[in-house]
């Protein structure tokens, strides 16, 4: 009876601790860019706030004298 419980319990320990692993192993937090696909732009979730923001590059043909645009939306 004794050895059992010794093997119950050590099967549920081992168990426990497998899902315990695997847990750390699917649970990783990023705090990287995902590009998004044929873009060049990306998205970014921030961890603390929730609050996503995503890029989409707008090529635009350079200005008179070499001046540049860079456009934004927010």
């Amino acid at each position: 009876m004794l050895s059992h419980r010794l093997l119950l319990s050590s099967l549920l320990f081992a168990l426990i601790y497998l899902l315990f692993a695997a847990s750390l192993v699917t649970a990783k937090e990023t705090d990287e860019e995902i590009p998004i696909a044929g873009t060049g732009g990306g998205v970014h979730a921030d961890l603390f706030t929730g609050a996503a923001t995503a890029s989409i590059p707008i090529e635009v043909p350079p200005g008179r004298n070499g001046f540049q645009l860079t456009l934004t939306f927010a």
